[in-house]
């Protein structure tokens, strides 16, 4: 039988990610980062975990590409105060 993987504390992915755990909440209750909740139904504090498939899927969905380079424009320049004599 495969064993499922470790899920991830707030507190875990906020390390990995260099955020503060806030952030990471922030997220979950957003629905940019699927967690599921741990906690008995008798408290009231939401303990969230992170399944790192998920984790995984957040980062992709972050990632940032570099811009594409325009082109270059070569636009004559003309000097302030110089005056063309033809």
């Amino acid at each position: 039988m495969k064993r499922p993987p470790k899920m991830l504390t707030v507190r875990e992915v906020a390390e990995r990610l260099g955020v503060k755990a806030s952030r990471v909440r922030e997220w979950i209750h957003g629905g940019q980062l699927v967690a599921v909740n741990v906690a008995s139904d008798v408290s009231k504090v939401p303990r969230f975990r992170v399944a790192p498939d998920a984790l995984a899927t957040f980062e992709k969905s972050r990632t940032v590409s570099a811009a594409p380079k325009q082109p270059k424009s070569y636009r004559s320049c003309k000097r302030a105060g110089f005056i063309e004599y033809i």
